[in-house]
């Protein structure tokens, strides 16, 4: 059983809610974590080709400024469901080292189509 549960523990892809994060005592603490929640329409900031961006992303509940160094993914944009993965800072900005972005679904089902 505990060579079952160690194997699991890393397994899922769990993320914490903007809410959750902001007020977890973990990312107070420099904690790496996870969250995800939508980008904010027309909080995208760059500052230039290759650098620093930032924007605000919220759950519906609450909202936190994320800052990221890399590469940006093709579909990120305003309303785009994202996971980042980093640290809190201090400032109470997201620090984040992973941007990833759920791709939206461009079909709709069977049933949709006939609704």
């Amino acid at each position: 059983g505990f060579l079952i549960f160690n194997a699991m523990d890393g397994a899922g892809a769990y993320y914490l809610t903007v809410t959750e994060l902001t007020s977890s005592q973990d990312a107070l603490d420099g904690e790496q974590v996870r969250a995800g929640g939508n980008v904010v329409t027309g909080s995208i900031e760059r500052a230039g080709l290759g650098e620093e961006l930032r924007f605000v992303m919220t759950d519906g509940n609450s909202s936190m400024l994320v800052s990221y160094n890399g590469v940006v993914p093709d579909i990120f944009a305003d309303h785009a469901e994202v996971i980042v993965t980093g640290t809190m800072r201090s400032d109470g900005v997201f620090e984040a080292t992973e941007l990833l972005t759920k791709c939206p679904s461009r079909f709709e089902s069977a049933e949709e189509a006939a609704g």
